[in-house]
């Protein structure tokens, strides 16, 4: 995606959101909804409430990632559960690596970096 302020996308991005929020899951991709764009919205680890752009109000709170690139990854990995909403009664064990380092964009047109490790780390990170 080239224009992250587009309403088209701040729509998506919301929408992602309100939907993550109300089902709850972990996270949505845009894919899961029909539209082939590299965003997704997850459940925010609690590493990112230290950041100053986010208040920790000890709610969870979603967070936007839009055009993910991994920058790093660890050779470590770690087995974790997968859940998908398609298939609700259903748990798959998957083997993810424990740190990932992540570039990805935010609606405030802003790059961000993340590293993440352990349960953060085995959340699915869609980069296509």
């Amino acid at each position: 995606m080239e224009d992250l302020s587009a309403p088209n996308v701040v729509k998506l991005v919301n929408d992602l959101i309100a939907t993550a929020h109300s089902i709850p899951a972990l996270g949505l991709a845009a894919p899961q909804v029909g539209e082939s764009l590299r965003v997704f919205a997850m459940r925010a680890p609690r590493a990112f409430y230290s950041h100053p752009l986010y208040y920790d109000d000890g709610e969870s709170h979603y967070t936007a990632v839009i055009n993910p690139v991994i920058t790093a990854r660890s050779s470590q990995m770690l087995l974790g559960p997968e859940a998908c909403l398609s298939m609700p009664d259903k748990q798959f064990m998957v083997p993810r690596a424990t740190v990932l380092g992540v570039k990805y964009w935010t609606l405030m047109v802003r790059a961000l970096f993340c590293d993440v490790s352990g349960c953060s780390a085995a959340h699915p990170v869609w980069v296509t």
